[in-house]
């Protein structure tokens, strides 16, 4: 995959370091490798914590920003279509779905 996709983690701001911890921030955005666009999305905030009560304490925040434009550069791209037809799905595939047309058969359908 990392033929297509391309991952952006140029930082955000300066790297702030105090006496008691350093933290740096990155754009942490997934895109298609070949289109240099950005993603409309907007990350959200990170919680601060409390800095007061960590010792010798690593901290990474990942957060589903990085999993939103994977998937939205992905399926701009079409590389999460896939075609499914009957030639396309194993036999075991087909006869697990006999079983379960079956099955919900045998259950009323249900009305209100």
């Amino acid at each position: 995959m990392d033929d297509l996709f391309k991952v952006d983690y140029s930082p955000l701001s300066k790297v702030s370091v105090s006496d008691r911890s350093i933290e740096a921030g990155h754009r942490g955005e997934v895109s298609w490798k070949s289109d240099s666009s950005r993603s409309n999305l907007k990350a959200d905030d990170l919680p601060r914590e409390d800095q007061d009560d960590e010792n010798k304490m690593f901290n990474l925040w990942l957060e589903e920003y990085v999993a939103k434009t994977f998937a939205e550069s992905a399926h701009s791209h079409d590389y999460l279509k896939a075609r499914i037809a009957e030639d396309t799905i194993s036999e075991q595939d087909q006869r697990e779905k006999l079983r379960l047309s079956y099955a919900s058969s045998l259950i009323p359908e249900v009305s209100f």
